[in-house]
């Protein structure tokens, strides 16, 4: 009986699957130091072998993913390539068009060439542990992820994480021959490769717009924009399933530094010009419509405006886990002869490819090898099928331009008579445009002057729209607490008349306490009404798009004013207030539900201010 290479394949892959299985613990051992709790930053660990530890200051530690790439494993040439990207569209393509990527991973763990990866965000508890200062006392708090830093400083927190751990626990860093891995932000198609799920997912889902999403969508895997999910607040890590690979929220939340700097995209390759630095995964402010495996956004390396490195609250980090190339004599030794062999085959001349590759085949010994060379002579051959019918509709359509080429020589006499009569028609044409040039050019820049004005002025009424809803909804709020509590003071002093009926004082109280009550009450109408007002003009004039970009920078505003506010109240003994980006926030979210058609349900907003 005869054994399919597909069948052979998934027998090998299934009994190196439960032999995995069967070798791997639990749950990863943690090294020896570690005290946190490990919910603080493990807060699911893995069932599958695939976790790594690594130790950190102040008995912290960080876990990460084990990558498998599908490359030979004693081939240093050998690389895998990938299709990353997506067929955005024209606005995007610049940026996100699909192309190829190349994938190998520098570390030789189960007869299989890897990269670890980080599982989840580096936290801000994590950051704090390698600053130096004084050791954080982990907690949920701690769990979120760190944000507010620069990329240089994300490149710092590396070299600190390095330079510890090769002058603490060297022996906790994976091996490649008898050099250590070492740790830094990933490459762009490191990254993507992840985010798209590796090879734990079909072709087809690898080039979907988003990884596979079990019951749940969208909000059971990432934090974005809008109440349902973020809220505009950052979360800890960890609290939503992970993509297919077992890592934590690659998708919003906070938008990840990379390790090269941005390039366009060329027609399906990479432009020649490097600019700023690139961002993944988008954050908790962008809406969920947009979130992709292929977004990427690029930031200037300073903010002119500061003179400083650029910072945003939504950046934050990821690191992963590589060795370098050259690690032995023998290595470099390999290449190099791997070099030559790429070299020689280069030279096709004369070469009948599909012969060569039957060589190759029969002479491998290694039948993982041999099977991979026969998919791909599969696949080859489809390819020449395909090739070859196109090859016999371009012929037939030469056919076809041959005849229209014969039948347009019989025409041209006719079409140069046309020709002289048109031209004729376009210099009476360009004589008057001559005349009237000047006279459009004024108009057109006249008209550019106003639409920059009007634009430039709805931005500025959009924004005061968004920060007049901020601060309304914030008084909303505290006049509904302070109407609360009269009422309360209220039915308190009722039931003091209770027991002591005819008390003068206690009824002189009860009716100043009424008169309160119903001037707080007009008070919260007259807000909630204004509320409303604001509400339903910004979300009717205003589409989501356009509401979330005037968000971005309404937001930096109210969170300078609410540090402000701190800082003039540093002392007091008061509860901390909610940041007035929050309202923004949530403001924005309530008018573009508006505008998208949802209405709006009184008691459900209220609901929704009231629990800020």
């Amino acid at each position: 009986m005869s054994i399919q290479p597909e069948a052979l394949r998934r027998t090998i892959a299934a009994a190196l699957a439960v032999a995995a299985a069967l070798a791997s613990p639990v749950a990863a051992e943690l090294p020896d130091g570690v005290t946190w709790d490990r919910a603080l930053w493990d807060p699911v660990p893995g069932e599958d072998g695939d976790d790594l530890i690594l130790p950190m200051p102040c008995g912290g530690a960080m876990a990460f993913r084990r990558v498998a790439t599908p490359v030979l494993t004693d081939v240093w040439l050998d690389d895998r390539p990938f299709d990353l990207g997506f067929e955005a569209d024209e606005d995007l393509a610049y940026s996100e068009y699909l192309r190829t990527e190349y994938i190998a991973g520098s570390i030789v763990d189960r007869d299989e060439r890897v990269f670890y990866i980080g599982k989840y965000e580096v936290t801000a508890d994590q950051v704090a542990a390698l600053a130096g200062d004084a050791c954080p006392a982990p907690s949920m708090r701690g769990r979120v992820a760190a944000t507010g830093l620069t990329w240089f400083e994300a490149i710092e927190i590396g070299r600190a994480y390095n330079e510890w751990l090769l002058q603490t626990a060297p022996d906790a860093l994976p091996a490649a021959e008898d050099r250590r891995a070492f740790l830094r932000l990933p490459t762009e198609a490191e990254w993507e490769f992840v985010a798209r799920g590796g090879v734990r997912v079909s072709d087809q889902a690898f080039d979907d717009r988003l990884f596979p999403m079990a019951d749940g969508g969208l909000s059971a895997y990432a934090w974005y924009q809008g109440p349902e999910s973020a809220g505009g607040r950052f979360r800890p890590v960890g609290l939503l399933r992970p993509n297919p690979l077992g890592v934590y929220d690659l998708l919003g939340n906070v938008e990840e530094f990379l390790l090269e700097p941005f390039r366009m995209n060329r027609g399906g390759r990479f432009h020649g010009q490097r600019g700023g630095f690139v961002t993944k995964g988008g954050s908790i402010r962008t809406a969920g419509g947009s979130l992709r495996t292929a977004m990427r956004a690029e930031y200037s390396y300073f903010d002119e405006r500061t003179g400083q490195a650029t910072r945003l609250d939504t950046f934050g980090l990821r690191l992963l886990i590589s060795a370098p190339i050259g690690t032995s004599i023998a290595r470099v030794a390999a290449i190099r002869e791997g070099w030559a062999e790429v070299s020689r085959l280069r030279d096709t001349s004369g070469l009948d490819p599909m012969a060569a590759l039957d060589e190759v085949t029969e002479t491998l010994d290694n039948a993982l090898q041999r099977e991979s060379l026969e998919a791909i002579r599969g696949r080859l051959n489809n390819e020449l099928a395909a090739a070859e019918a196109e090859a016999a509709d371009a012929e037939a359509a030469l056919g076809d331009a041959e005849r229209l080429a014969r039948q347009a020589e019989r025409e041209r006499d006719s079409a140069a008579e046309l020709a002289r009569a048109a031209e004729a028609q376009v210099a009476e044409l360009e004589a008057r445009l001559a005349e009237t040039g000047e006279a459009i050019a004024e108009v057109e820049a006249a008209l550019r002057r106003e639409l920059t004005l009007r634009n430039e002025a709805e931005g500025e009424a959009l924004q005061a729209l968004i920060y007049s809803g901020a601060f309304i909804m914030r008084k909303l709020r505290d006049d509904h607490r302070q109407l609360a509590a009269f009422e309360r003071s209220l039915q308190g002093i009722e039931a003091l008349l209770v027991q002591f009926p005819g008390d003068a004082d206690f009824a002189a109280q009860r009716e100043d306490l009424t008169l309160t009550v119903a001037a707080r009450r007009r008070v919260f109408e007259i807000t909630e009404n204004a509320y409303f007002h604001v509400l339903r003009r910004t979300g009717r004039n205003y589409p989501e798009e356009v509401l979330g970009q005037a968000l971005t920078l309404v937001a930096q505003g109210l969170d300078a004013l609410y540090e402000g506010d701190a800082q003039a109240r540093d002392g007091e003994a008061q509860e901390p207030r909610v940041r007035l980006s929050a309202f923004a926030a949530l403001f924005v979210a309530q008018a573009a539900r508006f505008g998208g058609g949802a209405g709006l349900d009184q008691a459900t907003v209220l609901r929704e201010i009231l629990e800020l």
